[in-house]
Protein backbone atom coordinates (compact mmCIF):
# COMPACT_ATOMS: atom_id res chain seq x y z
CA UNK A 1 0.00 0.00 0.00
CA UNK A 2 1.28 3.46 -0.91
CA UNK A 3 1.98 5.76 2.02
CA UNK A 4 -1.08 7.95 2.49
CA UNK A 5 -0.91 11.62 3.41
CA UNK A 6 -3.24 11.83 6.40
CA UNK A 7 -4.49 14.84 8.31
CA UNK A 8 -5.99 14.54 11.79
CA UNK A 9 -8.21 17.31 13.15
CA UNK A 10 -8.47 16.99 16.93
CA UNK A 11 -5.76 15.14 18.82
CA UNK A 12 -7.49 13.79 21.91
CA UNK A 13 -7.70 10.13 22.88
CA UNK A 14 -8.94 8.91 19.49
CA UNK A 15 -7.24 11.45 17.24
CA UNK A 16 -3.96 11.09 19.10
CA UNK A 17 -4.15 7.30 18.88
CA UNK A 18 -4.75 7.54 15.12
CA UNK A 19 -1.62 9.69 14.83
CA UNK A 20 0.48 7.30 16.88
CA UNK A 21 -0.79 4.06 15.35
CA UNK A 22 -0.50 5.24 11.73
CA UNK A 23 2.97 6.63 12.39
CA UNK A 24 4.07 3.39 14.05
CA UNK A 25 2.70 1.30 11.18
CA UNK A 26 4.42 3.40 8.51
CA UNK A 27 1.20 3.39 6.48
CA UNK A 28 0.85 7.17 6.45
CA UNK A 29 2.57 10.46 6.98
CA UNK A 30 0.52 12.39 9.53
CA UNK A 31 -0.18 16.07 10.01
CA UNK A 32 -2.31 17.47 12.83
CA UNK A 33 -4.49 20.48 13.47
CA UNK A 34 -5.77 21.27 16.97
CA UNK A 35 -7.27 24.52 18.25
CA UNK A 36 -5.87 23.77 21.72
CA UNK A 37 -2.47 25.35 22.39
CA UNK A 38 -1.63 22.81 25.10
CA UNK A 39 -2.50 19.90 22.80
CA UNK A 40 -0.42 21.41 19.99
CA UNK A 41 2.62 21.44 22.28
CA UNK A 42 2.05 17.79 23.24
CA UNK A 43 1.66 16.82 19.59
CA UNK A 44 4.78 18.70 18.54
CA UNK A 45 6.75 17.22 21.43
CA UNK A 46 5.68 13.77 20.19
CA UNK A 47 7.25 14.56 16.81
CA UNK A 48 4.19 15.18 14.64
CA UNK A 49 3.88 17.96 12.08
CA UNK A 50 1.32 20.56 13.13
CA UNK A 51 -0.64 22.92 10.89
CA UNK A 52 -1.82 26.21 12.35
CA UNK A 53 -5.18 26.16 10.56
CA UNK A 54 -7.53 23.83 8.69
CA UNK A 55 -6.76 25.42 5.30
CA UNK A 56 -3.06 24.61 5.62
CA UNK A 57 -3.84 21.02 6.60
CA UNK A 58 -6.19 20.49 3.65
CA UNK A 59 -3.51 21.70 1.22
CA UNK A 60 -1.10 18.99 2.42
CA UNK A 61 -3.13 15.78 2.83
CA UNK A 62 -5.40 13.43 0.89
CA UNK A 63 -7.31 11.79 3.76
CA UNK A 64 -8.73 13.73 6.71
CA UNK A 65 -9.83 12.19 10.02
CA UNK A 66 -12.14 14.55 11.94
CA UNK A 67 -11.82 13.67 15.63
CA UNK A 68 -13.63 16.46 17.45
CA UNK A 69 -16.36 16.36 20.11
CA UNK A 70 -19.90 15.74 18.91
CA UNK A 71 -21.01 19.27 19.79
CA UNK A 72 -18.25 20.78 17.61
CA UNK A 73 -18.69 18.44 14.68
CA UNK A 74 -20.99 20.39 12.38
CA UNK A 75 -18.93 23.57 12.68
CA UNK A 76 -15.74 21.67 11.83
CA UNK A 77 -17.41 19.88 8.90
CA UNK A 78 -18.34 23.27 7.44
CA UNK A 79 -14.85 24.68 8.04
CA UNK A 80 -13.18 21.72 6.34
CA UNK A 81 -15.59 21.85 3.38
CA UNK A 82 -14.91 25.57 2.90
CA UNK A 83 -11.16 24.91 3.04
CA UNK A 84 -11.45 22.17 0.42
CA UNK A 85 -13.48 24.44 -1.88
CA UNK A 86 -10.95 27.26 -1.46
CA UNK A 87 -8.06 24.91 -2.21
CA UNK A 88 -9.54 23.92 -5.57
CA UNK A 89 -8.59 20.32 -4.85
CA UNK A 90 -10.87 17.37 -5.57
CA UNK A 91 -11.23 13.80 -4.35
CA UNK A 92 -10.06 14.44 -0.79
CA UNK A 93 -11.44 11.69 1.45
CA UNK A 94 -12.90 12.78 4.78
CA UNK A 95 -13.99 10.51 7.62
CA UNK A 96 -14.89 10.93 11.27
CA UNK A 97 -14.80 8.89 14.48
CA UNK A 98 -18.08 9.79 16.19
CA UNK A 99 -20.26 7.23 17.90
CA UNK A 100 -23.51 8.55 16.34
CA UNK A 101 -24.27 9.08 12.66
CA UNK A 102 -27.92 9.74 11.79
CA UNK A 103 -29.01 12.75 9.75
CA UNK A 104 -25.91 14.69 10.74
CA UNK A 105 -23.72 12.19 8.88
CA UNK A 106 -26.05 12.11 5.88
CA UNK A 107 -25.90 15.91 5.70
CA UNK A 108 -22.10 15.75 5.86
CA UNK A 109 -22.03 13.34 2.89
CA UNK A 110 -23.91 15.94 0.86
CA UNK A 111 -21.84 18.85 2.18
CA UNK A 112 -18.56 17.28 1.09
CA UNK A 113 -19.92 16.01 -2.22
CA UNK A 114 -20.75 19.63 -3.06
CA UNK A 115 -17.01 20.49 -2.82
CA UNK A 116 -15.87 17.41 -4.79
CA UNK A 117 -14.77 15.53 -1.71
CA UNK A 118 -16.02 12.20 -0.33
CA UNK A 119 -17.21 11.80 3.25
CA UNK A 120 -17.27 8.29 4.73
CA UNK A 121 -18.75 8.19 8.24
CA UNK A 122 -16.57 6.13 10.58
CA UNK A 123 -16.58 4.89 14.15
CA UNK A 124 -13.75 3.02 15.90
CA UNK A 125 -15.29 0.87 18.63
CA UNK A 126 -12.45 1.55 21.03
CA UNK A 127 -11.64 3.94 23.82
CA UNK A 128 -11.16 4.34 27.53
CA UNK A 129 -12.68 6.48 30.25
CA UNK A 130 -9.67 8.81 29.90
CA UNK A 131 -9.28 11.72 27.48
CA UNK A 132 -6.66 13.91 25.85
CA UNK A 133 -3.54 13.33 23.75
CA UNK A 134 -1.64 12.10 26.81
CA UNK A 135 -4.12 9.20 27.11
CA UNK A 136 -3.69 8.16 23.47
CA UNK A 137 -1.67 5.07 22.52
CA UNK A 138 -0.37 3.42 19.38
CA UNK A 139 -2.20 0.17 20.16
CA UNK A 140 -5.66 1.48 21.10
CA UNK A 141 -7.27 0.00 17.98
CA UNK A 142 -5.55 -3.39 17.92
CA UNK A 143 -8.25 -6.09 17.47
CA UNK A 144 -10.97 -3.44 17.77
CA UNK A 145 -13.87 -3.12 15.34
CA UNK A 146 -13.92 -0.01 13.16
CA UNK A 147 -17.18 0.84 11.38
CA UNK A 148 -17.20 2.52 7.97
CA UNK A 149 -20.43 3.69 6.32
CA UNK A 150 -19.86 4.09 2.56
CA UNK A 151 -22.95 6.15 1.79
CA UNK A 152 -21.64 7.46 -1.55
CA UNK A 153 -18.10 6.10 -1.56
CA UNK A 154 -16.67 4.10 -4.45
CA UNK A 155 -15.04 0.74 -3.88
CA UNK A 156 -11.58 2.29 -4.38
CA UNK A 157 -12.13 4.89 -1.67
CA UNK A 158 -13.59 2.35 0.72
CA UNK A 159 -10.61 0.05 0.14
CA UNK A 160 -8.19 2.91 0.89
CA UNK A 161 -9.85 3.58 4.23
CA UNK A 162 -10.01 -0.13 5.06
CA UNK A 163 -6.26 -0.35 4.42
CA UNK A 164 -5.59 2.54 6.83
CA UNK A 165 -7.80 0.99 9.48
CA UNK A 166 -6.09 -2.38 9.07
CA UNK A 167 -2.72 -0.63 9.44
CA UNK A 168 -3.89 0.52 12.88
CA UNK A 169 -4.66 -3.08 13.86
CA UNK A 170 -8.46 -2.93 13.71
CA UNK A 171 -10.96 -5.05 11.81
CA UNK A 172 -13.59 -3.36 9.66
CA UNK A 173 -17.37 -3.55 9.71
CA UNK A 174 -18.99 -1.92 6.67
CA UNK A 175 -22.49 -0.78 7.62
CA UNK A 176 -25.24 1.56 6.49
CA UNK A 177 -25.94 4.45 8.86
CA UNK A 178 -29.24 3.07 10.16
CA UNK A 179 -27.72 -0.30 11.05
CA UNK A 180 -24.82 1.39 12.82
CA UNK A 181 -27.01 3.66 14.92
CA UNK A 182 -29.38 0.86 15.93
CA UNK A 183 -26.46 -1.36 16.91
CA UNK A 184 -24.56 1.16 19.00
CA UNK A 185 -27.71 2.25 20.82
CA UNK A 186 -27.89 -1.23 22.36
CA UNK A 187 -24.25 -2.16 22.90
CA UNK A 188 -22.67 1.24 23.52
CA UNK A 189 -25.09 4.01 24.44
CA UNK A 190 -27.42 1.94 26.64
CA UNK A 191 -24.47 0.74 28.77
CA UNK A 192 -23.58 4.39 29.47
CA UNK A 193 -27.13 4.98 30.71
CA UNK A 194 -27.08 1.77 32.76
CA UNK A 195 -23.70 2.61 34.31
CA UNK A 196 -24.91 6.07 35.27
CA UNK A 197 -28.13 4.66 36.71
CA UNK A 198 -26.20 2.17 38.86
CA UNK A 199 -24.27 5.08 40.33
CA UNK A 200 -27.26 7.40 40.64
CA UNK A 201 -29.41 4.83 42.44
CA UNK A 202 -27.04 5.19 45.39
CA UNK A 203 -28.41 8.67 45.95
CA UNK A 204 -31.73 7.09 46.95
CA UNK A 205 -30.14 4.85 49.61
CA UNK A 206 -29.81 5.72 53.29
CA UNK A 207 -26.62 3.67 53.56
CA UNK A 208 -24.74 5.13 50.58
CA UNK A 209 -21.44 5.36 52.50
CA UNK A 210 -21.66 1.71 53.50
CA UNK A 211 -22.59 0.63 49.96
CA UNK A 212 -19.61 2.46 48.48
CA UNK A 213 -17.30 0.91 51.06
CA UNK A 214 -18.55 -2.60 50.22
CA UNK A 215 -18.52 -2.09 46.43
CA UNK A 216 -16.16 -4.45 44.62
CA UNK A 217 -15.60 -5.93 41.17
CA UNK A 218 -19.15 -6.13 39.83
CA UNK A 219 -19.94 -2.54 40.79
CA UNK A 220 -16.57 -1.30 39.52
CA UNK A 221 -16.92 -3.02 36.14
CA UNK A 222 -20.59 -2.19 35.72
CA UNK A 223 -20.02 1.51 36.33
CA UNK A 224 -16.69 2.02 34.52
CA UNK A 225 -18.04 4.19 31.71
CA UNK A 226 -19.91 6.39 34.20
CA UNK A 227 -16.46 7.89 34.75
CA UNK A 228 -16.46 9.28 31.19
CA UNK A 229 -16.94 12.96 30.42
CA UNK A 230 -20.63 13.72 31.11
CA UNK A 231 -20.96 15.95 28.01
CA UNK A 232 -19.79 13.05 25.82
CA UNK A 233 -22.28 10.59 27.29
CA UNK A 234 -25.10 13.11 27.06
CA UNK A 235 -24.23 13.98 23.46
CA UNK A 236 -24.32 10.35 22.36
CA UNK A 237 -27.73 9.78 23.92
CA UNK A 238 -29.21 13.06 22.70
CA UNK A 239 -28.03 12.76 19.10
CA UNK A 240 -29.12 9.12 18.85
CA UNK A 241 -32.42 10.08 20.46
CA UNK A 242 -34.85 7.98 18.40
CA UNK A 243 -32.87 4.75 18.74
CA UNK A 244 -32.35 5.42 22.44
CA UNK A 245 -36.10 5.84 22.97
CA UNK A 246 -36.61 2.42 21.38
CA UNK A 247 -33.90 0.60 23.30
CA UNK A 248 -34.78 2.22 26.64
CA UNK A 249 -38.39 1.13 26.18
CA UNK A 250 -37.20 -2.44 25.67
CA UNK A 251 -34.88 -2.14 28.67
CA UNK A 252 -37.75 -0.89 30.83
CA UNK A 253 -39.76 -3.99 29.88
CA UNK A 254 -36.88 -6.24 30.93
CA UNK A 255 -36.56 -4.47 34.30
CA UNK A 256 -40.30 -4.68 34.86
CA UNK A 257 -40.22 -8.42 34.18
CA UNK A 258 -37.58 -9.10 36.83
CA UNK A 259 -39.25 -6.71 39.29
CA UNK A 260 -42.56 -8.52 38.84
CA UNK A 261 -40.95 -11.93 39.26
CA UNK A 262 -39.29 -10.86 42.51
CA UNK A 263 -42.39 -9.19 43.93
CA UNK A 264 -44.52 -12.27 43.12
CA UNK A 265 -41.98 -14.65 44.68
CA UNK A 266 -41.64 -16.33 41.29
CA UNK A 267 -38.29 -18.01 41.91
CA UNK A 268 -38.45 -19.92 38.63
CA UNK A 269 -38.87 -16.72 36.64
CA UNK A 270 -35.96 -15.10 38.47
CA UNK A 271 -33.76 -18.09 37.69
CA UNK A 272 -34.89 -18.03 34.05
CA UNK A 273 -33.99 -14.33 33.85
CA UNK A 274 -30.39 -15.03 34.85
CA UNK A 275 -30.16 -18.22 32.77
CA UNK A 276 -31.15 -16.40 29.59
CA UNK A 277 -28.66 -13.64 30.38
CA UNK A 278 -25.90 -16.20 30.93
CA UNK A 279 -26.70 -17.89 27.61
CA UNK A 280 -26.52 -14.60 25.70
CA UNK A 281 -23.32 -13.62 27.51
CA UNK A 282 -21.79 -16.94 26.48
CA UNK A 283 -22.91 -16.28 22.90
CA UNK A 284 -21.21 -12.89 23.00
CA UNK A 285 -18.00 -14.47 24.30
CA UNK A 286 -18.15 -17.13 21.59
CA UNK A 287 -18.46 -14.47 18.88
CA UNK A 288 -15.50 -12.54 20.26
CA UNK A 289 -13.41 -15.70 20.52
CA UNK A 290 -14.52 -17.14 17.19
CA UNK A 291 -11.70 -18.34 14.97
CA UNK A 292 -13.95 -18.98 11.99
CA UNK A 293 -12.47 -17.44 8.88
CA UNK A 294 -13.39 -17.36 5.22
CA UNK A 295 -11.79 -15.95 2.09
CA UNK A 296 -14.15 -14.52 -0.50
CA UNK A 297 -13.76 -12.76 -3.83
CA UNK A 298 -15.69 -9.54 -4.28
CA UNK A 299 -15.72 -7.98 -7.78
CA UNK A 300 -15.07 -4.25 -8.02
CA UNK A 301 -18.57 -3.58 -9.37
CA UNK A 302 -20.26 -5.10 -6.30
CA UNK A 303 -17.59 -4.64 -3.62
CA UNK A 304 -19.49 -2.09 -1.52
CA UNK A 305 -22.75 -4.05 -1.71
CA UNK A 306 -20.99 -7.33 -0.88
CA UNK A 307 -19.22 -5.72 2.08
CA UNK A 308 -22.47 -4.27 3.44
CA UNK A 309 -24.28 -7.59 3.10
CA UNK A 310 -21.56 -9.57 4.88
CA UNK A 311 -20.94 -7.05 7.68
CA UNK A 312 -24.59 -6.38 8.50
CA UNK A 313 -24.78 -10.16 9.04
CA UNK A 314 -21.90 -9.97 11.53
CA UNK A 315 -18.73 -10.51 9.48
CA UNK A 316 -15.59 -8.42 9.99
CA UNK A 317 -13.06 -7.65 7.26
CA UNK A 318 -9.58 -8.58 8.49
CA UNK A 319 -7.53 -8.28 5.31
CA UNK A 320 -7.95 -7.35 1.67
CA UNK A 321 -5.76 -7.85 -1.38
CA UNK A 322 -6.29 -6.63 -4.93
CA UNK A 323 -6.77 -9.17 -7.71
CA UNK A 324 -7.72 -8.73 -11.34
CA UNK A 325 -11.18 -7.12 -11.38
CA UNK A 326 -11.72 -7.05 -7.62
CA UNK A 327 -10.37 -8.10 -4.25
CA UNK A 328 -9.65 -11.17 -2.18
CA UNK A 329 -11.19 -10.50 1.20
CA UNK A 330 -10.60 -12.38 4.45
CA UNK A 331 -13.54 -12.36 6.86
CA UNK A 332 -13.80 -13.25 10.53
CA UNK A 333 -17.03 -14.12 12.32
CA UNK A 334 -19.69 -16.81 12.45
CA UNK A 335 -21.83 -18.23 9.62
CA UNK A 336 -19.64 -16.50 7.06
CA UNK A 337 -20.32 -16.27 3.33
CA UNK A 338 -18.29 -18.76 1.31
CA UNK A 339 -18.32 -17.31 -2.19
Amino acid sequence: MAVERVGVIGAGLIGGSICKSLSTSGAASVRVYSPSASTVKEVEDAGFAVDRNVASLVESVDVVFICVPLDAQEKVYTEVAHAIRASGRSNIVVTDVSSVKGQRARDAVTLFADVNAVFVPGHPMAGTEFSGFSASTSDLFVNATWVLCPEQASSDILVRLIALVHAMGARVSVLDIASHDAGVATISHLPYVVAASLINVLSTQDKKALALQLAAGSFRDGTRVAGSEPWLSASMVNINREEMKNVLSRYAVVLEEIATAISHNDDAAVLSFFKSARALRDEYAAVKLSTERATVVWPERSFVTDALTACVSGALITSIHAIDGGWNVVLDGKDLPRH
